[in-house]
């Protein structure tokens, strides 16, 4: 705590890697409100990147409210969430919480103002009751609030972030990062813009009857794509259409896909002329049919365009990728936000980075800082306050889980797996590296087990949220049968849920969690390659670990919860790997279902049962 304090006071950032299940909202979020109450910053804002972690930020200030705090807070929601006239898009002119607002907007605070914490319902009552933009009424209160919880993208995203609040005048917001192992792939993805053949003949067909002259504009960018297109299904370096004085050396190629380096300039130049004239129509014809479609499709072009003029660097490639309907995507790539993000806060905003899983260190330090800044952020490595002996960490590296070893390893793999949750009658979830192998389990199990023995769920490609609540309601029964859960990791189910006691009793991860191979990883890997002589674990080693860090950080969440993980993969047994085991992690060896079945039923000692699968 005293660190988060120290920092609010100096100025320069901090990040902690801190073990699951310590308490670190609280830990982070009293002594920044502490730092405030002493004015060594303004205001705190709350970084999340899943609405769980919001709730759990939330729950933590309404604690530190039931013990006499008198500091307001609030939580921010996407504007979607919020929106009361959808159909309108955000029209001023029509929308009725839009018209007048600054007149009723007053008393909409006024009635705000007692609430400690507002949310959610809060905002969308009082936005009703007093004829307000929802969206915009939780942004004004917000600057009356010391405490805001909200998404990374507020603060950092340049299609998202609050102006009013991180404006190049504005300093001294703290800023408290949470899970902040997200932040790196979530920053390049906010850095990066495409734009879309599909969406531009959609727009095409809708101005040709109204706007023939805007058509006209499309006319000639689908032109454009559709010469580049040919030249990729001719097998040509085909880039060269895009930009000027294109060079060999500066494309790649692969199927259906090319990337350059340099920036577009003969598409983004027709794309601005489009918006433009776009921008003219739709100041002097504010009410028409297809409108909310238009806007929608200008609003991406114009950041495209934004995108490319204010952020496209070395940090920077141009990809144009073709689907199954032979439609092209062209994509402006971030590669690296990291120059990007550390703009945001350095010399502007003290700001705390914290997570379970930052290891190696210096990874993170470089993808949040950048390379040229790393060593202004002071770091701390927090040891696990739980009992070793409270977590047996099986692992298995006489099987391989790669692509084609898969169907041959399966059988032994659940096997294994298999035998570990027989041992007591609990709750188990077992990652897998996709949901293609997730298929394959599916096949193969039904000859391993009765569901007279054991219950087995597994997640869907495409789950809703109330799905997903479904999933998770499982857990909450435990000790009659044995429920085994599959996912796939770095999932919905692999971080953020919080499934403490015997809930949870175990987890088993297949395979390393390395992200898929494709042209864009393969470019991620030359780019930091060039940078610091091999880019394969920044493009996929660390990233991969990460996840299964996360998972295997669901069983232990409290000093009195005991449980296994079981990692199943030859390459754990590398250097690459085991450097980057936690101090807190005692890995077993195992290289069967034999010796499974006896450090497992050793570990639950008078709590294991007998039970036949």
């Amino acid at each position: 705590m005293q660190a988060v304090i120290q920092s609010t006071r100096t100025g320069q950032p901090l990040m902690v890697a801190a073990p699951t299940g310590i308490g670190k909202t609280m830990a982070a979020l009293y002594p920044a409100i502490k730092a405030l109450s002493n004015n060594l910053t303004d205001q705190i804002f709350y970084l999340t990147h899943m609405t769980s972690a919001r709730l759990v930020a939330a729950q933590a200030l309404s604690e530190l409210h039931a013990q006499g705090l008198l500091m307001k807070g609030i939580i921010l929601y996407a504007k979607e969430q919020l929106c009361l006239e959808p159909d309108l898009f955000c029209d001023t002119n029509r929308c009725p919480y839009a018209v007048n607002y600054y007149d009723h907007l007053p008393k909409a605070l006024q009635a705000l103002f007692p609430l400690n914490l507002i949310n959610h319902s809060d905002i969308i009552h009082y936005a009703r009751t007093h004829h307000v933009c929802p969206f915009e009424l939780a942004l004004d209160m917000a600057v009356y609030c010391e405490v805001v919880i909200c998404d990374y993208n507020y603060a950092f995203d340049p299609r998202a972030r609050l102006i009013r609040f991180f404006n190049p005048e504005q300093k001294g917001h703290l800023l408290l990062v949470d899970e902040a192992h997200n932040l790196p792939e979530r920053s390049r993805s906010m850095f990066s813009a495409d734009c879309q053949e599909k969406n531009l003949l959609e727009l095409f067909r809708l101005l040709k009857p109204i706007a023939p002259s805007l058509a006209d504009d499309i006319s000639s960018i689908l032109f454009l794509i559709n010469q580049t297109k040919e030249s990729v299904q001719n097998d040509e370096a085909a880039l060269d259409l895009l930009a000027h004085s294109v060079k060999g050396s500066d494309i790649m190629r692969a199927d259906h896909f090319r990337a350059m380096r340099p920036r577009p300039d003969e598409l983004i130049g027709r794309l601005n002329r489009f918006n433009t004239n776009c921008h003219l129509y739709l100041e002097s014809h504010s009410d028409f049919e297809g409108r909310h479609l238009l806007l929608t499709h200008y609003f991406q072009i114009l950041f495209f365009c934004r995108l490319a003029e204010e952020h496209y660097d070395s940090a920077y490639v141009t990809t144009l990728q073709t689907n199954q309907e032979q439609h092209v995507t062209i994509t402006l790539l971030c590669l690296d936000a990291s120059e990007k993000l550390a703009a945001s806060y350095l010399d502007k905003h003290p700001a705390v980075f914290f997570s379970a899983t930052l290891s190696p260190m210096s990874y993170y330090l470089k993808l949040i800082a950048g390379s040229s800044r790393q060593n202004e952020i002071e770091t701390l490595q927090l040891p696990s306050p739980f009992p070793p002996e409270n977590l047996l960490l099986l692992i298995c590296t006489n099987l391989s889980t790669r692509y084609r070893q898969r169907q041959e390893t399966v059988q032994s793999i659940l096997s294994l797996i298999l035998t570990a949750v027989q041992q007591k009658v609990g709750n188990y979830l077992v990652f897998v590296p996709s949901h293609a192998y997730l298929k394959l389990i599916k096949l193969v199990i039904r000859h391993h087990v009765s569901d007279d023995d054991i219950d087995i769920l597994f997640q869907d490609q495409k789950m809703s949220e109330p799905m997903r609540q479904t999933f998770l309601r499982r857990f909450e029964t435990f000790g009659e049968k044995t429920l085994v859960a599959f996912a796939v990791i770095g999932g919905v189910f692999a971080e953020g849920i919080d499934l403490s006691g015997d809930r949870l009793n175990g987890v088993a991860v297949i395979g390393v969690g390395l992200p898929q191979i494709s042209p864009e990883r393969e470019i991620m890997k030359q780019y930091f390659g060039q940078m610091m002589s091999n880019g394969y674990p920044f493009a996929y080693l660390f990233p991969g670990f990460n996840k299964v860090q996360q998972a295997a950080g669901r069983v232990i969440r409290s000093e009195t919860d005991r449980g296994f993980v079981l990692l199943i993969d030859d390459r754990y047994d590398t250097d690459s790997y085991r450097s980057l085991f936690p101090l807190e992690w005692h890995p077993i060896n195992v290289t069967s279902s034999d010796d499974v079945y006896e450090h497992v039923r050793d570990f639950w000692g008078d709590e294991a049962t007998t039970q036949s699968v």
